[in-house]
């Protein structure tokens, strides 16, 4: 190896060298910071430096990036880069597949959240297409068994699952994925969905597991997870079972957030759906038939979110109504005004026809949101600068022409 001083062969004295003059970068002037510079460094450097000067793209340059990789620097992004180039014009990713594989894991081994590791085995893996996804999610899994958060091997998941999860065309039809390719896919988005359920078996607070889940859920075809609606009402009750477990989890309370804006959620799904107020109140009230955790800080900015959201549909509900004087204004969202007009229905009764009435009804849930976040203000130091931007907001959020006629009637 290079870094052993009594078997290292200087570059110069190698013959297939031998006609390589060896070119140090010129001094920078005023560096930021200047690059300390052994004989061994400089040695194996100069000649690569030479080499991209001359443009040469050799067995002896692929070997020569391999050299500094390995015993030098395994983080320099140019030496990677030519490397990459090497291979390209050498036969290609196929023709060094095993080379490069063995590569990547020998740095993997020592340094597993090397950017440029991860960039190059990208690279070679999108090279080598659908075929290779398998290997793939093996070789991050095991990175991901010695550290179940690094960022590098779940962004390889990512790229690996959205690019070559039956997406390459060259089995089917017009570009039309094969139904071998399509099979693949959906057998490798359904696989990292219980990979994903199995890493939070042994740590329900790993953020980057739960981020992982959501992205399945927003990117797996429906036939790996199943109807959306399905799968949303799947993942709502499987985090609420991980919440009543460990409350302060705040991963979970952030992946449910994420699944009420995601596919297969009703419109305005805080609102609309009971579960996310149910599951504040069990954890804030105790209705479990313990005390609850009052000052629980994600509980409660849920909560905060759940009551805005309430009071946006029904203030959108009371300007849909005839007689409310923002009804017939214009084109509403499709979605949210059907979310909007199931929240009137829900109220029952002639008040539910009366735009002041749940005119009133929103500024009662904005002002109750407002005591949420004062109270989260309290529990979440951490956060406070930006509530008290958030609680700022919604106290000087316009109350409405109807609310306003509704409170001088009430007085």
């Amino acid at each position: 190896m290079a870094s052993c001083a009594d078997d290292y062969l200087p570059v110069g004295e190698r013959p297939e060298w031998a006609d390589v003059a060896p070119r140090a970068l010129p001094p920078t002037p005023q560096p930021v910071a200047s690059i300390a510079r052994d004989e061994l460094l400089a040695d194996l450097m100069d000649y690569f430096w030479a080499a991209v000067e001359a443009g040469e793209l050799s067995e002896r340059v692929l070997l020569l990036t391999e050299e500094i990789i390995k015993d030098l620097n395994s983080s320099n992004y140019t030496v990677w880069e030519w490397r990459w180039r090497c291979i390209q014009a050498l036969g290609g990713a196929a023709a060094h597949a095993q080379e490069e594989k063995a590569l990547t894991r020998s740095v993997a081994t020592a340094n597993p959240k090397n950017y440029q590791l991860w960039n190059h085995r990208r690279r070679l893996a999108l090279a080598l297409g659908p075929a290779q996804a398998e290997e793939e999610m093996a070789f991050s899994a095991a990175c991901l068994q010695h550290d179940a958060k690094n960022y590098h091997a779940w962004a390889h998941r990512q790229a690996v699952l959205l690019s070559l999860a039956g997406n390459d065309s060259s089995g089917g039809p017009a570009g039309a994925p094969s139904a071998a390719q399509q099979a693949q896919a959906q057998a490798l988005w359904a696989a990292e969905l219980a990979f994903t359920e199995r890493l939070l078996r042994d740590d329900m607070r790993n953020n980057s597991a739960w981020n992982q889940r959501v992205f399945v859920l927003r990117n797996a075809p429906p036939a790996a997870i199943g109807p959306l609606a399905e799968a949303y009402d799947r993942e709502v009750d499987f985090a609420a079972r991980q919440l009543r477990t460990a409350p302060h989890n705040e991963s979970c309370w952030e992946a449910l957030r994420a699944l009420a804006a995601g596919p297969g959620a009703p419109p305005c799904a805080l609102a609309a759906d009971p579960r996310y107020l149910q599951l504040c109140r069990e954890v804030l009230g105790g209705e479990g038939g313990d005390g609850g955790l009052p000052a629980c800080a994600p509980a409660l900015s849920l909560l905060a979110d759940v009551l805005l959201e309430q009071a946006a549909l029904l203030r959108d509900a009371a300007a849909l109504l005839p007689g409310s004087s923002a009804s017939g204004g214009g084109a509403h969202d499709g979605g949210a005004a059907g979310a909007a007009g199931a929240a009137a229905g829900k109220a029952g009764g002639a008040a539910a026809l009366d735009p002041a009435a749940l005119a009133a009804a929103a500024v009662a849930a904005r002002r109750l949101a407002a005591q949420v976040l004062e109270r989260q203000l309290a529990a979440d130091p951490i956060k406070r600068p930006y509530l008290r931007l958030e609680l700022a907001a919604v106290e000087a959020a316009p109350v409405g022409a109807a609310a306003q006629g509704a409170g001088a009637a009430g007085a």
